[in-house]
C-alpha cells in the first residue's frame, strides 16, 4: 500500500529548496524565524489523485501550523492540519 498524506515537521526546509525537489502535491510553511541558524518548518504531501485545497484564513497563523481541505467527489469533505510547536516559541505566535 502505497501512501496518501505524509505531515512532517522540523523539516528544515527554506525558501531556496524548490517545491519539485520535494515530490508529490506539496503545501509547506517554513519558519519565519529560524533561531539558532536552522530548525522549523512542516510539510504536508498530499497524493495527487486526492483533491484539496489550502485553508488560507488559518495558514496566515504565524504559528508553525498547515491546513488544507480534502474533497471527496462526493461532496464530503476533511479538514486536515499539520502542527509544531517548539518550545522555544511564543504564545503570540498562535494569535492572527
Amino acid at each position: 500500500m502505497s501512501s496518501k498524506i505524509i505531515a512532517v515537521t522540523e523539516s528544515w526546509t527554506t525558501p531556496e529548496i524548490n517545491d519539485c525537489e520535494l515530490g508529490f502535491l506539496l503545501f509547506r510553511k517554513d519558519r519565519n524565524e529560524i533561531k539558532h541558524g536552522k530548525g522549523g518548518g512542516i510539510l504536508l504531501y498530499v497524493s495527487n489523485d486526492i483533491k484539496c485545497v489550502a485553508i488560507d484564513k488559518l495558514n496566515q497563523l504565524k504559528c508553525e501550523s498547515l491546513w488544507v481541505e480534502l474533497q471527496e467527489h462526493t461532496g464530503a469533505s476533511l479538514t486536515l492540519g499539520v502542527c509544531y510547536r517548539s518550545h522555544s516559541a511564543a504564545y503570540s505566535e498562535f494569535r492572527p
